[in-house]
Order: C-alpha cells, then structure tokens, then sequence
C-alpha cells in the first residue's frame, strides 16, 4: 500500500535526520569525528579506559544503514497500469486506449515525443496519453518488457522533459511499494526535487539508494555519477533542515564529480545562481538544475526576456514554478505556458487577481481584468472594444481570460481589429462566438470584394466551430473560387488542408475541381516541407483505422513534432492526415481544436 511505503519512508527520514543531528561531514571543528565522507559524530559512551575499549567506542559509531538490497517484487501489469486520469467522465483516454497496440511501437515512439508542443491541443493530448490510467494488458507483447525502459519510466522521463514537474511527481506516488530500478527510482526523486520537495526527494533517496547502488549492472557510468552525488547533496539538505542557521559546510567535492556549482550550493547557505539569459541554463546538467530549483537558489532578478517563445518547455516551467520570480516577469512567463498548454487559464487569472503584477509588461491587462471580472454588461460593452485594440506585440493567450466575458458583450461596439481579435480570443480560449458576433463579422465581410487573407483565417475558424451550418458568404464567391483553387500561401493550403481533414470541402466552391487538392496533398511531390520518417503516416492512418486510440495520440504527437520547430514547413498533407485519424476514432473536439490553432494560432510561432 502507498500508506505503508509513505511511513517506511518517513521512518527512515526520522532516523537519518537523528543520526546527522551534529553531521561530522559538515563541521571539522567538532570532536571526536572519525573522518570520512557522510560518517556522523560517534555516540557519546563512558571514557575508554584501554586501547581495546578504544576500537570497541569507535566501532559504535552510528551510520545510517539503508534496508536491504533485495529487489522488491513488482509486476509491470500493475506498475505500467497507474495513471492520474481514470475518471471515465473526465479527460481520460480510457483504461483500454493501448488495446490492439504493440509495445515495441509504444516504447519506441514515447521517447520521440515532442519534449513541448507549442500547439496547447497537441500539448493538452500529450499529457492525457502520458496519464492515463490504462491497463497495460490490453497491449499486444510483441517484446518482452525491458528493465528500465517500462512505460511507467518511460512516461516519467518524458513529462520531466516537457516540464510537467507536478504531474510527474503526482503519477510517481502513485506506485505502491519501492520502485525496481534505478531509472525510475531517479525520475520520481528527480520530479520531487523540482517541485521544491527536497525532504521528500532525499527520503526518497535514502530508502533506496544501498539497493541502487549495489546493482551497478543496472547503470551507466552517468547513472552511477548522478547517484554518487546525490548522497553529499541530501547530507547537506537534511543538515539544513535540521539547523537552518549552521555555518557553511564542507562537501566531499569528489563526490559532487567537477561540479562547481554544486559544491557551492550545498556549501553555502547564501549561494544563488545568477540568470541573466534563459541560455544561462543550457551551462548546466540535469542535477544542477533540479536541485537548485529544489532549494529555490536561482536568482532571476537581472534576468531579460528576449524571446520567451524560444524557451524550451523544461526551463520555462522552472521559471515560472519559481515563487522567487521577479513579478514583472511573471506574467509574460504564465502567458506563454498558457499559449503552449502546459497550464490552464485558471492559473492566468490567478496571477492577474495579484497587484504585484501590474509593474510588467502585461500590468495595463491585469488591472482591466480586475476591474472587468465582475462588470455589468453595459461595462463590458463600453471597456472591452477598446481592450481587443490590441497589435501583434501582445501574446493572444494573455487575454484568454476574457474569452467568457467577450462572449457575453454584445459585437456592435466592435469594429477592425478589435473584432477580429474578440473572435480569435473567444476561438483559441475555447469559446465558441455567439450567433450575434458571427453574424456581425460576416455582415463585414460581405461588402467586400477582395478579402484579406486575415478575412479567410478568420472565416475559416467559424466554419470549422460551426460545421456546415454556418457557410460564410466570405467562401461563397466568384472570389474565394479562385483565390483556393490555386493556393500559394502555406496560410492557404493549412486552410484547405484543414477542411479536407475534417470533411468540410463543401465549404469551398472548388471542390468540383479536385485537382487543386491532390497536387496540394501529394505527399510524394518534390517540396521544402518537413517530412514524416520511418512510415508513420501509414502507421498512424492504420492505427486510426483499427481504433487503437492511445497509438493514434501518441503518432500523432510525434508527427506534429515539427510543427513546434518550423510552422510554415509542415505539409498539409501531413496537417489533413492527423485530422482525419482523429476524427476517425472520435475525438472530434480535439480536432476540431487543433484546427483552429492551425488557421488562427500558427502566425504566432512564426
């Protein structure tokens, strides 16, 4: 049971705390300490007499002994069956979603999923196949399981290389008993330690690490450098622990490898690692960045954001987890994880409901929402047009919150950009605009005999939201005829790529004529676009066909990879494919989605 191996745990923080009461690794001052690394004071006994009473009292000097070294018995069944999602009714994919599936492409494939989708859909489905509850007896055992490379590990690893810290610590705990090998021992203790649960980590730590590292057939030499490590670097926790005002320690610095920084870290109590650059993290290994993210030692306080949306996912999550963030930087950092999916609109809000924000660039939005969120319709009707004025330099995502409010507005108000940008918000937010600002926006539109290209983005996005009901003038024209028949804009062929994957052609007058189409998705053309390796296409299309449904999320995941990279080189093909093998085993929402961060969100990434 976890209560069980929760209180072993805490048992044997209890006594490892109590022996290094008086550390003798950290104090050379103290008396009576026998040297060596990690080796506490001796136990205080009656004043040997002989030279034999002398080896006898230095023999009785207490050492923290770990249990034994016995692997303890598990089954994968059950390990690679936990999950966070299991309620049927919520945005779980089912307990059979790997039924059909083999584990030499599930384990295969997990490794290659994107380490950060910059497409929330994608990002959001991404974690919904890496948590799910799903019993793992449904997949087809072409292999046998491998040690260390279990989908429960290999889960883990993945969501600590997107930056889903508190998700993988929550799915580790989940396993009832001690874990079985040291990869998936260090991924949980990892994910504890970025959560700021250094306790926790090194008891995590303490009950494993004799076992661990008594199996060295188990590890690489990288492995057993990161184990080595971590016993100086939860001395030097527990100590502080125990007397946060003690004087600097002395670390065993072999221990610690050629890490400077570390030895700095566990050694002084007021060290902090300037950031300057979000670069400044590429200079550090996964262990420096864990534990001094653990222990809240970063120092971001002449940090410049220059391009948040080039940050890589595992460090935007640090920053934006770190409560020591300067606040000025705090909301352009919530925006873009928001914007990627790594976090709900809930946590926007939370942030904008504080005033300490108003000194960063986003301030102007947080005060308006505080003083919108409970606003008459009258108010809102009067302050919102003038709030959706918005240009290019403001990240959409940083007015998602409004996306309920704008809904209840009425579109009058609204004129330019500030109506196109209430839609896009409403859309990309996960509200669908009302009738009453469909209908204002096509009235627009109508009048006008040459439409922008922003004009069909937006009239795409509504007839995607609306399905056939809702064809738009803005399609049915002389116009529109030509201008798809021969796309040439990457904006242009996603649009038709886009009402291809979801079976709306007939939105378009030129579907009488399918050669547009299939030169548009002839994946086998000559062409710059980025391509798909190893089949996967074919692979996905079968997964799809077969209803192999966590597959068909996991290929898809990986297909779209480059989408994060490079937007404008992703074929359309390839767009319309994964389109369809969503709608085909039924996630007709999520597609649905994705097809509007593909019309209206890509500009973003570009």
């Amino acid at each position: 049971m976890i209560i069980s191996r929760t209180l072993k745990i805490f048992m044997l923080g209890v006594a490892a705390m109590t022996v290094m009461a008086v550390p003798a690794f950290a104090n050379d001052r103290m008396a009576g300490t026998q040297g060596g690394t990690n080796r506490p004071a001796p136990v205080k006994t009656e004043k040997p007499e002989t030279e034999t009473a002398k080896k006898q009292d230095q023999a009785q000097t207490v050492k923290f002994t770990p249990p034994a070294t016995s692997l303890p018995k598990f089954s994968y069944k059950v390990l690679e069956s936990y999950g966070t999602l299991s309620d049927p009714l919520g945005p779980t994919l089912g307990v059979d979603m790997w039924a059909g599936s083999s584990r030499s492409t599930i384990v295969k494939e997990i490794p290659n999923l994107p380490n950060g989708h910059t497409v929330a859909t994608m990002q959001d489905m991404t974690l919904r196949l890496l948590l799910t509850q799903a019993d793992s007896t449904f997949i087809r055992a072409d292999v046998a399981p491998e040690k260390g490379n279990d989908l429960m590990t290999l889960r883990l690893q993945k969501l600590l290389d997107i930056g889903a810290y508190k998700s993988a610590m929550d799915l580790y705990t989940q396993i009832a008993g001690e874990p079985y090998h040291e990869k998936l021992a260090r991924a949980g203790i990892t994910a504890m330690l970025y959560n700021g649960e250094t306790g926790l980590a090194c008891l995590e730590f303490r009950a494993v690490q004799k076992r661990m590292m008594d199996n060295p057939d188990d590890m690489s030499a990288d492995d057993m450098t990161w184990w080595t490590a971590m016993a100086p670097i939860c001395d030097a926790i527990q100590a502080r622990m125990i007397n946060p005002k003690a004087d600097d320690f002395k670390i065993d610095e072999a221990a610690l490898g050629e890490s400077k920084i570390l030895n700095q870290l566990l050694s002084r109590k007021d060290f902090k690692l300037g950031i300057s650059d979000v670069e400044d993290f590429a200079a550090l290994n996964g262990l420096e960045r864990s534990v001094l993210a653990g222990l809240r030692r970063y120092d971001f306080n002449r940090l410049k954001l220059r391009d948040v949306g080039a940050v890589d996912g595992s460090v935007l999550m640090i920053m934006v987890e770190d409560p020591t963030m300067p606040a000025r930087l705090r909301a352009p950092l919530m925006v873009e994880t928001l914007h990627r999916g790594l976090v709900h609109t809930d946590r926007l809000i939370a942030l904008y409901e504080d005033t300490a924000v108003d000194s960063g660039s986003l301030g102007d939005v947080a005060q308006s929402w505080r003083s919108l969120k409970d606003a008459s319709k009258a108010t809102l009707d009067s302050s919102l047009p003038g709030l959706m004025n918005f240009d290019t330099r403001t990240p959409m995502a940083a007015y998602y919150p409004f996306a309920e409010a704008l809904s209840k507005a009425s579109p009058e108000g609204f004129s330019g950009r500030a109506l196109d940008n209430g839609l896009r918000v409403m859309m990309l937010a996960g509200v669908t605009p009302p009738e009453r600002w469909v209908k204002a926006w096509n009235a627009r539109e109508s009048v006008s005999e040459s439409p922008s290209t922003e004009s069909y983005e937006l009239g795409a996005g509504i007839a995607v939201l609306g399905n056939n009901s809702r064809l738009l003038d803005i399609f049915n024209s002389d116009a529109a005829k030509a201008h798809f028949a021969t796309p040439e804009s990457q904006k242009d062929k996603e649009i038709l790529a886009v009402f291809s994957g979801l079976g709306l052609e007939n939105v378009l007058h030129n579907t009488d004529n399918s050669d547009a189409y299939e030169k548009l998705f002839d994946l086998t053309a000559p062409n710059d676009y980025v391509m798909p390796l190893g089949g996967l296409l074919e692979q996905l299309g079968r997964a799809a066909e077969d209803q192999r449904l966590g597959e068909t999320v996991l290929l898809a995941s990986v297909i779209l990879n480059d989408m994060a990279r490079a937007p404008d080189k992703v074929h359309p093909g390839v767009i319309r494919e994964v389109l369809r093998s969503l709608v085909t085993v039924g996630f007709k929402k999520e597609a649905h989605d994705l097809a509007l961060a593909v019309i209206l969100g890509l500009d973003e990434l570009k």
